[in-house]
């Protein structure tokens, strides 16, 4: 009987995580933040991970590319990375 219960917790906190999630994307739409369903592109994820977003950007990519979890992490990792190598280069002096 035991065992049922924890199931049905997991299931019950499972739900209300999906449930959590559509509501910022829904949100997150509204204020312009997450772009309308078919109009994601790479400058979205860019955007979205370097504006701290973290888990939009890997919502947004995985939309796009349909990889994993795993991938887009790794994907947007990579992304927030270059930005930091980039910035971190100053202003060229001509």
């Amino acid at each position: 009987m035991g065992f049922v219960y924890v199931v049905l917790i997991l299931a019950t906190l499972f739900a209300v995580g999906a449930v959590w999630g559509l509501i910022r994307i829904k949100t997150s739409r509204r204020k312009g933040i997450y772009p309308q369903t078919g109009n994601e592109t790479i400058e979205d994820v860019k955007r979205l991970a370097l504006s701290g977003n973290t888990d939009l950007a890997i919502n947004v990519y995985r939309s796009i590319y349909g990889s994993s979890l795993k991938i887009a992490k790794q994907e947007i990792e990579k992304i927030k990375s270059q930005d930091v190598t980039t910035s971190s280069m100053g202003p060229r002096e001509s």
